[in-house]
Parts: C-alpha cells; structure tokens; sequence
C-alpha cells in the first residue's frame, strides 16, 4: 500500500492468492470484485500506463485488431491485460471492429473501467 492507496502491487498479491487455490472457476468469482476496485482506482491506471509506457518494446506491437492492449500480470496461473476498445469512427455501437472468436481453453472475466461496456455472446 502507498500513501494509503492500494497499488498494484498489492492487487496482485491477492490475486495471487486466489488464483493459486487451483479452482479456477472459483477463482474469477473472487477476482471479480478486486478487478472491480482496481478499475474504479484512477491511480492502478496510471500505473497500468506508466509500466506499459517505460517498455521499449510497448509502442512497436502489433494487433490484429484496433485495440490498444496495456499488459498488467502474466503469471503461470492468470493473465491480467488492460484492453482499450476503441468506438467505432462513426459512433455506431451496433456493430463490432471484432469477429466472432474464441480463447480456447481460457476463462475470461472482464470488467469495465470506462464507458458504456459491450455486450458478449458466450456460446455453450
């Protein structure tokens, strides 16, 4: 803790701790209120840039798609990654920059800091 603030030091420390119990279904149920808290934290995004920005290696990745991707943590047990969508050039929110696509394996929880959010469609 800095200042009396939570860093991001400190939310990795408990997401650690969640994540290394094993029940991965488990652990995104309780991740998703401390994702909740660290997105609502002007100063986790601050440090989510400040990290991101002092990376060389940052401004020269490649997407696929239009979307500025800021990683957190990359552990053997979860991936945190900040993903800025960004609105379509006309407003138009009927429509997705994004096909139709899958993560594998992966368990997602996904957690909005700005705006409206999106909608997902999760097939079974």
């Amino acid at each position: 803790m800095l200042n009396g603030k939570k860093c991001l030091r400190d939310f990795r420390q408990q997401l650690d701790a969640i994540f290394s119990q094993g029940d991965f279904r488990a652990a995104h149920l309780l991740a998703a209120p401390l994702l909740t808290e660290m997105a609502s934290l002007d100063s986790i995004l601050e440090e989510v840039l400040e990290i991101n920005l002092e990376d060389k290696a940052f401004l020269k990745q490649r997407r696929i798609n239009p979307v500025v991707a800021l990683p957190i943590f990359s552990t053997p047990n979860y991936t945190l990654v900040a993903n800025c969508w960004i609105p379509h050039p006309e407003g138009k929110v009927d429509l997705s920059h994004q096909s139709i696509h899958h993560h594998g394996n992966l368990l997602l929880t996904s957690v909005g800091a700005f705006g409206p959010g999106y909608n997902s469609i999760v097939f079974s």
